[in-house]
């Protein structure tokens, strides 16, 4: 597809979705400078404010927090009553988006500011070309760090790639007793994918795969997977 045609899918038809949690303890100014940061960074790919939805997941601190963005920006807003945790809020987020039919695409996204928002435009591409090359609705993008471990430290980073081992070793097992064997070609020459990457891009079939009921992660196994890198 062209780059014009691409820059038109990010601008006018890509929501975006920032899972919100601050605990109690956090300085609120900030949280609203950090926030704050990452909203600005991703209101640039947009020509619409309100495609961006901050889901907060039951904090008090981010309630207040997002209150402000809201005000400043216009970007829209969904509050949790309770703390559910990450995919709590990204599920909450993405059925919120989901209710307009403007979104092709719904992307996820850390409110940490660790996101170059100017990947966006490359992961709606690689979208776009799998899902023209395979005459497939359901893509999922993932957005690969360069390292997990550098800015995670050793531990967690070893945390990760274990458990990113065990997912694809879950992948490879369904795989092979149902018989659909695992789209590779798309993927990077790393040798496991990022999964737990807070870099994600969903077709708008694909999120409603994962967001618009209860969790089967097992469904997974039947979208392709690309893996591209997008931060240090």
């Amino acid at each position: 597809m062209s780059a014009i045609s691409a820059v038109h899918i990010l601008e006018q038809a890509t929501a975006i979705v920032i899972p919100v949690y601050f605990h109690s303890e956090t300085d609120p100014e900030f949280a609203h400078t950090l926030l704050a940061e990452t909203v600005q960074l991703f209101v640039r790919e947009v020509a619409d404010p309100a495609a961006i939805c901050l889901s907060v997941d039951g904090s008090t601190v981010g309630d207040r927090v997002a209150a402000r963005i809201v005000a400043a920006t216009g970007v829209q807003v969904v509050n949790g009553a309770r703390n559910q945790g990450k995919l709590g809020a990204a599920r909450t987020g993405a059925q919120a988006m989901l209710h307009d039919p403007r979104w092709r695409y719904v992307a996820m996204i850390d409110q940490d500011g660790d996101h170059f928002a100017n990947d966006l435009l490359n992961l709606v591409r690689a979208a776009e070309h799998v899902m023209a090359t395979l005459a497939t609705d359901k893509v999922l993008v993932l957005g690969g760090r360069l390292s997990r471990h550098r800015p995670l430290g050793f531990l967690r980073g070893e945390q990760e790639d274990l458990a990113n081992r065990l997912l694809l070793d879950a992948l490879v097992y369904h795989a092979t007793i149902t018989s659909q064997p695992l789209r590779w070609q798309f993927t990077g020459m790393d040798e496991l994918p990022d999964f737990h990457s807070g870099y994600k891009l969903f077709t708008r079939a694909s999120a409603e795969a994962v967001f618009a009921s209860a969790p089967q992660l097992e469904a997974v196994a039947t979208m392709p997977i690309i893996a591209t890198r997008s931060k240090q």
